[in-house]
């Protein structure tokens, strides 16, 4: 049995190919840095180098999605900028009042995840 490697992406079709890997297995590859391989197929991918990553608590009954689209995100998306970024993530729960309408204005859906922590110091 093949085992797994782990290589960078480092050509256009590379992408190209896990994108076509990736969608036959109802996924879409979100900012992929390295491609799992057995043997020759591609059979998964990982993002090391995500855009930065907005995680926030946003009182259900204090803070309307309004309040979120017109001052928080803008102001987070703004020091962002000045810091030379060019994209964010922000992480929703399903429960969150905001996730039914950040399609609505432009935002693109990656996925349903779950984000686990591990503190590397230790």
């Amino acid at each position: 049995m093949n085992h797994l490697r782990i290589v960078p992406v480092t050509r256009p079709e590379q992408l190209e190919q896990l994108v076509l890997a990736a969608n036959a297995d109802n996924h879409n590859p979100a900012w992929p840095s390295h491609l799992l391989m057995r043997g020759d197929k591609i059979v998964g991918y990982l993002s090391l180098n995500l855009p930065p990553t907005c995680h926030a608590w946003l009182h259900t009954k204090e803070v309307t999605p309004r309040d979120t689209f017109a001052t928080v995100f803008p102001a987070v998306e703004n020091m962002l900028r000045m810091c030379g970024h060019k994209e964010v993530i922000y992480l929703t729960g399903n429960e969150s009042n905001l996730t039914p309408f950040a399609h609505k204005i432009g935002f693109t859906h990656v996925g349903t995840t779950n984000i686990f922590h591990k503190n590397l110091n230790t």
